[in-house]
């Protein structure tokens, strides 16, 4: 079931190609290319995977903004780059942890991966 919000925001001229656009990136089994937010009131900063190499932090009012159409992410304000610093931080956290808890997989959970993989289950 698609949440109301999530479903207006569909209906929403031009949402389609928005749509199609993120579901090109999305899902991805890769940590690496994942986005990360923070919110602050209705302040939200987010971390926006561009194309799989570079990502770019955006920040938007929600409470003026709630389909997120105006960047207001500004580097010469010190609470922005703070925002931003914090964001690459935690992202960096979740790629370390999921590194770490993939080397820890048993060999047969490793096996059973990769014959998913030569089947297409997983990619």
């Amino acid at each position: 079931m698609i949440p109301d919000a999530i479903y207006e925001r569909m209906q929403q001229p031009g949402a389609e190609a928005t749509w199609r656009h993120r579901m090109e990136r999305y899902p991805r089994p890769d940590i690496r290319f994942t986005e990360v937010a923070l919110r602050h009131g209705n302040l939200v900063f987010k971390l926006r995977n561009l194309d799989s190499v570079n990502f770019e932090v955006e920040a938007f009012d929600r409470s003026s903004d709630p389909l997120e159409t105006a960047n207001l992410f500004d580097a010469g304000d010190p609470r922005h780059r703070k925002a931003a610093e914090a964001l690459r931080v935690y992202k960096a956290r979740l790629v370390a942890s999921a590194s770490r808890e993939a080397s820890d997989l048993p060999p047969s959970r490793k096996k059973a991966e990769a014959e998913l993989r030569a089947l297409g289950y997983i990619k």
